[in-house]
């Protein structure tokens, strides 16, 4: 057999001494699911820039917001250029096209709907952990 393949029995589990491990996991996945319980119309993200850059800040509380779903912000190419390498970068649900007209130009920032599929498959993965951590702990 592969060792991929290979399982271990719910008494082999905790005779290996996986059981501390897997009621830490379940204890963190419930926990997470509890404080994340998303409604639908707040559209906050939970990532963010780790950058210190005002721009970077300004970015985290327009992600943090539960109501923004869009911000025009005027700024400088290289600003502009910075923004869109930290959305492309986390890997944000957010649009960012920049606007060509006055000086400066303007960056549009839209939230996109993607989050909430993000959001429902995330918690359907953990509570397919969750039913797989409960087979196998006592």
């Amino acid at each position: 057999m592969a060792w991929a393949q290979a399982r271990l029995a719910a008494e082999e589990f905790i005779h290996w001494g996986f059981a501390a491990l897997a009621l830490k996991l379940k204890r963190t996945i419930t926990e997470w699911l509890q404080a994340n319980v998303r409604e639908d119309d707040d559209w906050k993200i939970t990532q963010h820039s780790s950058c210190a850059c005002m721009d970077c800040h300004q970015l985290n509380i327009f992600l943090a917001s539960k109501t923004q779903r869009q911000l025009t912000w005027p700024l400088a190419k290289q600003r502009r250029q910075h923004m869109h390498n930290k959305i492309d970068g986390l890997r944000l649900p957010v649009t960012h096209i920049t606007q060509r007209d006055g000086s400066p130009q303007k960056l549009v920032l839209t939230k996109m709907p993607e989050l909430f599929t993000r959001y429902a498959k995330q918690v359907a993965q953990f509570s397919q952990s969750l039913l797989q951590l409960n087979a196998v702990l006592p």
